[in-house]
């Protein structure tokens, strides 16, 4: 789920205030304007007329604003993952995430031992999925055959265990790499 425009423009605003907040911060902490500069300067402009104290009011009022609809924007986007749908009841809908499909396609393609190292991104449609992989492939693999493998393969398997249909899947080839990727603590094995 995207920002949309008018929540881009108050998280440019929020932070462009932010963002003069600390540079004031800094010019305070090393001494280029004063407390009592900045103090009398404040004063100036709400105490002199009812004016200025309705912008400063309007003005807080607005920011605070700002940053409860920004905070709430994330949360809401968190809160609802991309899916795709897989099946519309009449009591309602199923749905599985992208990141749940993403989990699929990387298991099964790491089961394939010329595989090495599997990359994938999941393109939501109304009622399908489709899949494009970037795969690293041992050096003796016979490209053709075992992309067309790994292709029917994670169509298949996907529509098998999430019900959903995959309506296409490209695979780029990167390397042809010698050595398994490492994982956590795994050293070099010496002979």
């Amino acid at each position: 789920m995207k920002m949309r425009i008018v929540d881009r423009i108050l998280l440019t605003l929020l932070m462009l205030v932010v963002l003069a907040l600390s540079v004031g911060l800094i010019l305070l902490s090393v001494g280029a304007i004063t407390v009592d500069g900045v103090g009398s300067t404040l004063a100036a402009m709400f105490n002199s007329n009812w004016v200025g104290s309705v912008i400063g009011c309007i003005v807080g009022v607005l920011l605070l604003a700002f940053a409860v609809k920004v905070l709430f924007v994330r949360a809401r986007q968190s809160a609802y993952a991309p899916t795709v749908l897989i099946k519309a009841t009449e009591i309602g809908t199923i749905r599985i995430t992208l990141v749940a499909l993403d989990q699929m396609v990387q298991n099964f393609a790491k089961s394939m031992p010329t595989v090495r190292n599997v990359k994938s991104t999941i393109i939501s449609r109304e009622d399908s999925a489709s899949i494009l992989l970037r795969v690293s492939v041992m050096p003796d693999a016979i490209v053709p055959e075992v992309t067309q493998n790994l292709q029917q393969g994670v169509k298949a398997h996907v529509e098998q265990h999430a019900g959903i249909l995959v309506s296409d899947v490209q695979i780029v080839v990167e390397t042809a790499s010698v050595n398994p990727p490492r994982t956590g603590n795994n050293q070099p094995r010496v002979q």
